[in-house]
């Protein structure tokens, strides 16, 4: 239902009425445009109409979008690690992990873990002198 812009809001009979047309007249229509409100359950109701490409392909993008194959968890995991890399590689080339811009960004933080002093531990034999 939509509301503001001058338009009234649907009743839930409207948006039925609205939907089972869309579905009867054009099934990869309503799953392009309302595919996404349905879950697996009801997207296994669409099997069935497989055999046109365009339903087909809706099929395929929402079905993984709701519950992915270990196959695409994989992809999606190296794409979030690629991304991950090439912003870190971006950041490096343009110096943030320098040195001096570190101690300008955190001056205290960069002082107690880099630039500390190293203490050297203490040795049972010289803790006895």
């Amino acid at each position: 239902a939509r509301a503001g812009g001058g338009q009234t809001d649907l009743t839930e009979e409207q948006i039925r009425g609205y939907l089972e047309d869309l579905v009867r007249r054009d099934v990869s229509l309503f799953l392009e445009r309302h595919g996404h409100h349905l879950g697996a359950e009801h997207l296994a109701l669409f099997h069935h109409l497989r055999g046109d490409y365009e339903v087909n392909f809706h099929l395929e993008r929402l079905t993984a979008a709701v519950c992915p194959s270990p196959a695409q968890l994989s992809a999606q995991h190296s794409r979030a690690n690629n991304r991950r890399l090439a912003q870190m590689r971006r950041l490096e080339s343009e110096g943030y992990f320098h040195e001096d811009n570190m101690r300008r960004r955190e001056p205290l933080l960069y002082e107690t873990y880099v630039g500390a002093p190293l203490v050297e531990p203490i040795r049972c034999e010289d803790a006895g002198e």
